[in-house]
């Protein structure tokens, strides 16, 4: 993807696994899709991580619904993968 294997200096998530060529969809600018645990943008952190110690199931798919929305209505993603990835994380072992 151009963006250099973990620990490049072009790579400004460094040492982040997945800031590295073998995925091109893993870069920085890239969309971080809620609820995956996969940081997705290389900015150190992946947005409404399942494995990021909720208080309740129903805190983590809020998390997730919250954040589709606003990729949503940006424009990111459509209402129809926005849907999926909200059904998707019911159904997470969080």
């Amino acid at each position: 993807d151009g963006y250099g294997p973990t620990g490049d200096p072009a790579c400004p998530g460094g040492t982040q696994p997945e800031c590295d060529d073998t995925d091109n969809g893993i870069h920085p600018g890239a969309v971080d899709l809620p609820g995956d645990s996969i940081d997705d943008d290389c900015d150190g952190a992946a947005v409404c991580d399942p494995n990021d110690g909720w208080d309740s199931r129903q805190e983590y798919v809020q998390c997730v619904r919250l954040e589709c929305k606003r990729l949503a209505r940006s424009g990111a993603v459509s209402r129809f993968e926005c849907n999926r990835i909200v059904k998707d994380s019911r159904l997470t072992d969080y």
